[in-house]
């Protein structure tokens, strides 16, 4: 048994045992290629301002949506594939997914959208899935120092409520040491094994409420609630919470 589209690595940081589940990205897979056309849809429904106010090119938007677009539908993966590792029956629901099943590929009709959704029995979870880049650090480091991403409000969305939980993507780039992460196209970089998408962690609604802090990362007038992913949910602690306990 065991998950058949991750892979498992191990780090020391901090003094502490870290796992993380590496997702195996086939570029000419239809999973990949129905991400693409996801992404490729959705730039034009996508604001052209960016979190920090700043405008953004569809270009600049299609590798933006991508890279979240492909964590996100791993991050579907993953707990699929862990709930049927571990004989739980969980229904796992990407919105995306069912938006270009009912209404092809067109996202101007967002209503009532999420992440993904995790329904087992009569209870439902929102999972929300915030990627990031090491673009100019190590993984390690990264991992010792990045967040866990949760709510965030802005003057576009003043009221974002709190998801069930978080779920934390993080790539990690091979030359990160060249500090030219944003001059290369994103597909070409995972076609050339350049990039990794490793799943490391998350927290639920209470870790987030209780541990965690608000900070702008950087986004201008945007403020996030955010967790150290260290001092968050390991990713086996974060799937266990979400698949084994029934959250209301």
């Amino acid at each position: 048994m065991g998950l058949k589209s991750f892979k498992t690595n191990m780090f020391r940081i901090n003094d502490k045992d870290w796992k993380t589940y590496e997702a195996i990205i086939d570029v000419n897979s239809e999973f990949f290629k129905k991400v693409k056309e996801q992404a490729k849809a959705k730039i034009h429904f996508s604001p052209n301002a960016s979190q920090s106010s700043g405008y953004r090119t569809l270009e600049v938007k299609y590798q933006n949506q991508i890279r979240g677009g492909l964590a996100e539908a791993c991050a579907k993966l993953l707990i699929e594939e862990y709930a049927f590792d571990n004989k739980i029956n969980a229904e796992v629901i990407r919105y995306d997914d069912v938006l270009t099943a009912t209404t092809g590929f067109t996202f101007e009709t967002l209503k009532g959208e999420y992440d993904i959704k995790v329904i087992q029995n009569t209870v439902t979870k929102l999972v929300e899935s915030r990627s990031s880049v090491s673009h100019n650090i190590s993984l390690t480091e990264a991992l010792a120092r990045f967040d866990t991403i949760g709510r965030y409000t802005s003057f576009t969305k003043p009221n974002e409520s709190f998801n069930d939980f978080y779920i934390r993507p993080l790539y990690e780039y091979l030359d990160f040491p060249l500090k030219d992460f944003y001059n290369h196209d994103f597909e070409e970089l995972i076609k050339n094994s350049k990039i990794k998408l490793h799943f490391t962690g998350g927290a639920d609604f209470n870790l987030m409420h209780n541990k965690g802090y608000n900070q702008s990362m950087g986004q201008g007038n945007t403020n996030y609630r955010v967790i150290k992913i260290l001092d968050g949910f390991t990713i086996d602690e974060f799937l266990k919470n979400l698949l084994f306990h029934n959250h209301n």
